[in-house]
């Protein structure tokens, strides 16, 4: 997943993320076309985008490096040693191996994973709760 791709599924345009963080469109839009090497931003440029997405900046950092195979909430998706991993609260979950497998179809995967653990996380809650009462 790029940068780009995240703006798109958050319906964020390079105008309005501008507008919010009062970084230059043309900066903006340089990173989300790969126009400008990542590394060499200003940290205010990634304090901002940071803030204004409610995302960390290493967050940022990953998606506008390419790192991330999919990004949704706390969850990421990413390729080592030939395997696609699920992180989140300090965890990694394999979700297969790379063989010839569609970013799509790994994407799909991802989502069932996540809404298979965020279904655990509320029933978990609501038993605690109920506990509580």
């Amino acid at each position: 997943m790029t940068f780009k791709d995240y703006l798109k599924d958050n319906s964020i345009s390079v105008t309005n993320l501008s507008k919010k963080t009062n970084i230059p469109r043309s900066t903006i839009s340089d990173i989300v076309n790969d126009k400008t090497n990542i590394n060499y931003c200003h940290t205010a440029v990634f304090v901002g985008i940071s803030k204004a997405l409610n995302i960390t900046m290493e967050d940022f950092y990953n998606l506008a490096s390419g790192k991330y195979v999919y990004f949704r909430d706390r969850f990421k998706v990413v390729l080592r040693d030939n395997y696609y991993l699920l992180l989140y609260d300090n965890k990694e979950d394999c979700i297969c191996k790379k063989d010839k497998i569609t970013t799509k179809y790994i994407i799909d995967i991802a989502n069932t994973n996540i809404d298979n653990i965020l279904r655990n996380e509320r029933m978990k809650s609501w038993k605690m709760t109920t506990l509580d009462s």
